[in-house]
């Protein structure tokens, strides 16, 4: 940003400097430009900043001349870097640097005369790479004469194409890798396209050039034709220093003590952990880094830009410094990441005989930003502006000093520290071809990061490219960034805080809207009373309820409930708002009794006979039971419970009245189910009757009318989870059946359901992993409704084998909205990951932010429920349930959900997992779904649960349990894993079990699981030992490379802490001792020692090995 400000000064030969803390400018023209005052006026701050940075530059030592040497010269910071990244040729590549332009040219031969005098004039045009003889890598300087050839002289002015084909030249060059070690690192072309006219191309290597250096170069070679023409010498001032020079007194300052308050101030500004930003609907991100990449143009309309200049004069600043705070506050809106880190080149030209040099000085800055959704964006900005300047004044350390002093790791899959570039370019380079407001498509391009941003501003309009990396991002994701940065843009200025800022377009929310709301509907009845009471009367002979040898008619069941409804209300005083509970296995009395209960008007509440006696009087206490009901097996269960127990099976009275009830008011509750408290405290869930019928509505006409397939159901789990309401009422909507499955072992239930007369499931995924040996058995199942849990692809898969025309719905909804909120029916397609589809009746789903505003298309937030499916609260807990049921300043009640989602573009919910699972490891946010996901993809694992450990030091790991066919080997299942997710996702421990254990919900056990004696796990990298000869050599370099000791066959090298450079002593190893041709590419895909060993065996035998050794 400052370093073009400063160069477009120096073209109008305005030179500007530091007096005190103020700038003074020096001008022999008789006005300013108005645009650079502007700009100057601008980047005020930013400029003695910079100014000050290299006022101290100049107070040090003068940059000494080094002798020649045949010994060659040390690399600096940045050229060691790059150095390292171009062993990788798809990497050299995207480093090239091209440079083209229009020239009349009046003498073609002092025109190349003028390209051999800018070589002669700056040696690292001249420069190639090599080791000297202690096997360091250095830089050698040659002479033009021993070049190779690097101008090619092209006459095209008799092709009529001579443009276009010219260009084509160009074009093919800037694909071809150079020669690092023979050179040249400069490639010229002067293409002559009409009689006068010429095409002046170079393309170099940026490890001898940077941006800077590709006009200094322009510059030369015209002062020297000029002058040649004229036949006069050159003024040009002679260079005091060459870039060798630099390079070395660059390494001195390390340990200067000018250097100390830059870096004491980087690593605090670096401390703790470093965020990675991961965007929405990122591609897997390929293990070794890729530059393939595309560009998207965006214009921003008039009237924002114009509003962004009237804050900045407002607010001082610049107006690089407000767009990168938009687009950090846009970044943090995509994300929900508080902490955002940017890059940003500048010249490190920061020494005043750096001027007119050309080689690699550019230096990469960084920017942090905490994000406080609290703030307006006018106290956002002036933060991020203070924090800029900061950054300015100490951007005189060396990047690549600053990796190695923060240790930070290298992941060869992304940049070190940040993924995200920002450049400002004034009107230099400007996207001249977007003339209209909007974005567009541009070109195929290498890019160097995830995404960079090129800021431009032409007759105070803003126009920006987003360079973007094609192997993560498809262009479609960009384009909506692009958009939704421009609305945050058009909110600047606005007293909005950050985290109520919508970013979303007009047309967006329309479209959201409709998405977010479903079918309005009437419903037919107030109650499941009604509906059951209904069809006595239509169905009365049709069998409704059946038990092993017991089958009663929907008459006879409705007649056992009126019995047991005249026994509650007339014998236990059992009235409307009552709490009644029952206790004992689930039968056909069961059922009645539940329709007792709510004729009788009140609540119905289930105690599992297998829970702890604790957890039972908590909620016979906790929901004020005022009956139990119960059998005689259980009867002594609750031997300290002071209230009314009714043993059904001994003192139901056959006298009693069969007169039909129907006690229910307006404002009854149906039910309480008590689910588990993060606290460790349950908490009961009231839902009403009119969230109940709401739900059984809307589930007949889905399950129900949308097929010929009657709602015949099994009931086979425990009453006391939400997932029975749909088998236990469902059927009594429809006037289907019910059976009740005799309590057994949950997996003999399961074999007898499925091989049943029964047409409908309702199961969790749990259930469905017990289902996995069931293939090709003879089934009526039609219908499966899953939830309670995460439905993975291979669940879908399991279900097709049983049955490969079965009807598969993922139902998604918390005990809160009432069993079901959203409903997806599963295609015959194959998943990454099952939806959880479109709002049920009268129901509202939003995907919002931390601050309630709704998020776009594509973006995750939390889940929030509204409508009339929601439960009525938490008994007894009015402050929790005000917490988790919010009233918005609408009116509208909203239920937060704990769940990230976002929506498709056709309007479908992808479910992306709870919040509480969302963990951070190492700076990176990870959702364990992906995880177990992945891991389910191998064949013989049956079932994948992954969980976050805590260690005795307090860091954060993963931990996968699994069963599976076979007994698995941890190291098969790392390298499995390696091939789909990053390192940063592969468990560190994996514990194979018999079976994962099952709450009686039939969910995940995951307090027994992380309960489990930790003597069962394996590291993934068990030690096995070196056998023959090849393997202990192999083990010795590795040992001598990693200065590690005890190093097995399965171990990795990066996870024992190898690198870059590490790597490339590990290739030239294998070269000097095996002869052995392995690529670094080699290297960082196939990374464990036994992995090198078969390398080495494959290659051994070949007549010659053709790679060359590099090393430091």
């Amino acid at each position: 940003m400052i370093d073009q400000l400063l160069a477009s000064l120096r073209k109008e030969n305005i030179h500007i400097s530091l007096k005190e803390n103020d700038l003074k400018i020096k001008f022999n023209g008789t006005k300013l430009p108005e645009h650079l005052v502007k700009e100057i006026k601008a980047n005020k701050q930013a400029l003695v900043a910079y100014l000050k940075a290299n006022e101290s530059s100049k107070e040090a030592l003068k940059i000494p001349v080094l002798a020649p040497s045949e010994d060659g010269y040390p690399l600096s910071s940045p050229q060691s870097r790059l150095w390292v990244l171009c062993q990788f040729e798809e990497a050299s590549v995207a480093y090239n640097m091209s440079f083209s332009t229009k020239l009349t040219i009046e003498d073609e031969s002092k025109f190349v005369e003028a390209i051999h005098a800018t070589m002669d004039r700056h040696e690292i045009l001249r420069t190639v790479f090599g080791e000297n003889k202690d096997g360091e890598v250095r830089q050698f300087i040659q002479q033009r004469a021993d070049m190779q050839p690097f101008l090619q002289i092209i006459d095209l002015h008799e092709e009529k194409n001579a443009e276009s084909i010219a260009q084509q030249y160009m074009v093919e060059d800037v694909k071809k890798p150079f020669d690092f070690r023979n050179g040249p690192l400069l490639r010229a072309m002067l293409i002559r396209v009409s009689a006068t006219e010429y095409m002046f191309y170079y393309n170099m290597h940026h490890i001898i050039c940077d941006g800077w250096s590709m006009n200094v170069i322009a510059n030369d070679v015209i002062t020297y034709y000029q002058a040649f023409l004229q036949g006069s010498e050159a003024t040009i001032q002679p260079l005091s220093i060459q870039y060798k020079d630099y390079a070395s007194w660059q390494i001195s300052r390390k340990e200067d003590a000018s250097f100390e308050v830059p870096s004491n101030y980087w690593k605090e500004k670096l401390s703790g952990e470093l965020p990675r930003l991961t965007l929405p609907f990122e591609k897997p991100r390929p293990k070794m880094k890729s530059f393939n990449g595309k560009s998207v143009g965006v214009t921003v309309p008039k009237s924002v830009s114009t509003n962004l200049q009237k804050i900045i004069k407002e607010n001082g600043g610049s107006l690089f410094m407000l767009l990168v705070s938009g687009l950090q506050a846009t970044l943090h809106k995509y994300t929900n990441e508080n902490d955002i880190i940017l890059g940003t080149p500048v010249s490190g030209r920061d020494h005043y005989l750096l001027e007119n040099q050309i080689g690699f000085y550019l230096n990469l800055l960084v920017f942090r930003s905490q994000i406080d959704t609290e703030e307006n964006f006018t106290q956002f900005y002036q933060r991020v502006k203070e924090d800029m300047i900061q950054s300015f004044e100490h951007q005189n350390y060396p990047f690549d000093v600053l990796l190695e002093t923060l240790e930070v790791d290298r992941n060869p899959g992304r940049n070190p520290i940040f993924d995200i570039l920002v450049d400002y370019h004034g009107e230099a380079g400007a996207l001249h071809a977007v003339e209209q407001e909007g974005i567009v498509s541009t070109k195929d391009l290498l890019v160097k990061y995830d995404l960079e941003f090129h800021f431009y501003e032409v007759e105070n309009t803003i126009q920006f490219l987003v360079n973007f990396n094609t192997d993560i991002y498809d262009e479609t994701v960009i384009k909506n960034l692009a958009t939704h940065y421009i609305e945050v843009l058009k909110h600047i200025g606005n007293q909005e805080t950050i985290g109520n800022i919508d970013f979303r377009t007009e047309d967006e929310k329309a479209t959201i809207a409709t998405f977010e709301q479903g079918k309005k509907v009437a419903l037919d009845y107030q109650n499941i009373i009604e509906n059951f009471t209904a069809l006595v009367e239509t169905n009365t002979e049709a069998i409704a309820l059946q038990f092993e040898d017991t089958s009663l008619t929907y008459a006879e069941l409705d007649a056992l409930s009126n019995q047991i409804a005249y026994g509650l209300t007339t014998e236990y005083d059992v009235q409307s708002g009552d709490v009644v509970a029952l206790h004992f296995d689930t039968n056909h009395t069961t059922v009645a009794a539940i329709l007792a209960i709510l004729k009788a008007g009140a609540t119905y509440t289930f105690v599992d006979t297998n829970l702890p006696l604790e957890r039972k009087y908590f909620i016979l206490e906790n929901a004020a039971v005022k009956l139990v009901i119960t059998e005689t097996n259980y009867m002594f269960d609750l031997e300290n419970y002071d209230g009314n127990l009714f043993s059904i099976d001994v003192e139901l009275n056959e006298e009693w009245s069969t007169a039909s009830i129907n006690n229910i008011t307006e404002n009854s509750t149906a039910y309480i189910i008590y689910t588990s408290g993060s606290t460790g405290v349950p908490k009961g869930v009231r839902v009403g009757h009119t969230a109940l019928m709401n739900y059984l509505q809307w589930a007949k006409d889905c399950y129900g009318n949308e097929h010929t397939v009657p709602l015949n159901f099994g009931l086979f789990t425990t009453l006391s989870f939400d997932l029975t309401v749909t088998s236990l009422f469902l059927p009594f909507t429809a006037g289907n059946a019910l059976k009740v499955i005799p309590k057994g072992e949950i997996l003999e239930m399961l074999q007898e359901y499925v091989q049943s007369e029964l047409e409908c499931i309702k199961l969790t995924p749990a259930h469905i992993d017990l289902l996995s040996d069931f293939q090709n058995v003879a089934t009526k199942l039609q219908t499966v409704i899953v939830g309670g849990d995460v439905l993975h692809p291979h669940h879908v898969e399991i279900l097709r084998n049983i049955n490969p025309e079965i009807a598969i719905y993922n139902e998604y909804g918390p005990t809160e909205t009432t069993v079901g909120c959203s409903i997806y029916k599963v295609k015959n397609t194959s998943y990454n990951a099952v939806p959880i589809g479109k709002p049920v009746y009268n129901t509202k789903i939003q995907v919002l932010n931390d601050a309630l505003t709704a998020q776009p298309i594509g973006v995750a937030g939390e889940l929030y429920v509204s409508g009339t499916g929601l439960a009525e609260g938490y008994h007894g807990l009015d402050t929790l349930t005000s917490e988790r049921f919010i009233t918005t300043t609408t009116g509208e009640r909203l239920y937060k959900t704990g769940d990230l989602a976002r929506w498709t573009t056709n309007g479908e919910l992808d479910y992306l997992g709870r919040i509480d699972n969302q963990v951070k490891l190492r700076g990176y946010r990870i959702e364990t779904d992906e995880i177990i996901s992945n891991l389910l993809k191998k064949e013989s694992i049956q079932q994948a649960v992954v969980l976050i450990r805590e260690t005795e030091s307090k860091e954060k790991e993963l931990v996968a349990y699994i069963t599976a066919s076979k007994e698995e080997n941890a190291s098969d299942i790392r390298t499995f894993l390696a091939d789909k997710l990053p390192q940063y996702m592969i468990p560190e421990h994996f514990i194979q079990l018999e079976e994962i254990p099952l709450t009686k919900n039939g969910k995940v056990d995951r307090s027994a699981l992380q309960e489990l004696n930790n003597d069962g796990i394996s590291t993934g990298i068990e030690y096995v030992a070196p056998e023959d000869a090849l393997d202990f050599k192999l083990v010795a370099l590795w040992e001598e490379v990693l200065q590690r000791e005890k190093i097995g066959m399965l171990d990795d090298f990066f996870t024992l802490g190898g690198n870059s450079l590490s790597a490339i002593k590990l290739v030239n190893a294998y070269q000097k001792d095996f002869q052995t041709k392995i690529s670094l590419t080699d290297i960082f895909v196939k990374s464990t020692l036994k992995d090198h060993k078969e390398l080495i065996a494959q290659t051994q035998n070949k007549e010659e090995a053709q790679i060359e050794t590099f090393e430091f």
